[in-house]
């Protein structure tokens, strides 16, 4: 499937706008990246899809057989749906305003995210993953540490700043459902040491 563009790596603030990247970057940005990222690309570059003509163009991986393909690519566009990313209607799908912002940002140049002004909330994100699964959760481990959060229990990892939709789409994308919380803390005692270290 090639390299997989870490979804940290391509995260900016909402004031930078639409990209100008050719399609046939996209293209390859699309080839490179999970499913969620995929369908995300392709919707971003052609507008509104039908269903009959998106699904055949998601290109998944050889080991889902023929049989699967198109259900997998379902339950994908289902879980973007649900998430606020996808609308789809009448047998058609397109980006939301959210999906729209979401596709200008992974189309952007920078390499991390814009730093913001925190505004004294803790985000946390726990996880409890199988050991069966072990390459999931240490790719998870490794977009975190990318987008910018520090380890602060086994498995409790801290960010200052808004990234809920960072979190939405890396649970889609890496498919860990139930096994990842998100909480966004309002106050947190004796934080000085998290203060310190994301110097805020």
């Amino acid at each position: 499937m090639g390299t997989y563009i870490p979804i940290s790596r391509v995260l900016l603030n909402k004031s930078r706008g639409r990209s100008r990247l050719s399609t046939s970057k996209i293209d390859r940005l699309a080839k490179n990246s999970r499913i969620a990222h995929k369908i995300i690309y392709l919707l971003g570059k052609s507008g509104q899809i039908a269903l009959d003509v998106l699904f055949p163009r998601v290109p998944l991986a050889n080991t889902i057989d023929n049989r699967n393909r198109l259900n997998y690519a379902k339950r994908k566009l289902g879980d973007l749906e649900k998430r606020g990313f996808v609308k789809v209607a009448n047998h058609k799908a397109v980006l939301t305003g959210k999906g729209r912002l979401y596709y200008s940002q992974l189309l952007a140049r920078e390499n991390k995210p814009v730093k913001q002004k925190w505004d004294g909330k803790w985000r946390f994100v726990m996880f409890d993953i199988w050991e069966r699964r072990k390459r999931v959760r240490d790719h998870l481990r490794e977009e975190l540490k990318e987008y910018g959060f520090e380890k602060v229990q086994h498995s409790v990892w801290a960010y200052p700043y808004d990234c809920e939709e960072f979190v939405a789409l890396l649970k889609t994308d890496i498919n860990v459902g139930r096994g990842l919380l998100f909480l966004v803390v309002e106050r947190l005692e004796d934080d000085n040491k998290l203060r310190k270290l994301f110097k805020v």
